[in-house]
């Protein structure tokens, strides 16, 4: 499987698990719109610097759920 296909279907999977489990995240009300709208926009079409984005809102959040999440777009490449 191709590399961006990969990242690609790992940032998808993570775009999903955000919004099937926002109420879980422990997010404020801005890190909430900010998630919806990065994970929305990702299911659609990945992007590696909105996957970027998605891991920085996702991470000033604790949990398993967010750590879970967080750790797939970790593998995104950066450049």
């Amino acid at each position: 499987m191709h590399e961006a296909t990969v990242w690609g279907e790992r940032a998808r999977l993570a775009a999903w698990s955000a919004l099937v489990n926002i109420d879980e995240l422990g997010l404020d009300d801005d890190g909430r719109v900010q998630v919806v709208e990065l994970a929305r926009s990702l299911t659609e079409l990945p992007d590696q610097r909105k996957a970027r984005l998605l891991r920085e809102a996702l991470s000033r959040s604790t949990g398993l759920t967010v750590s879970t999440v967080v750790s797939w777009l970790d593998e995104v490449p950066t450049t």
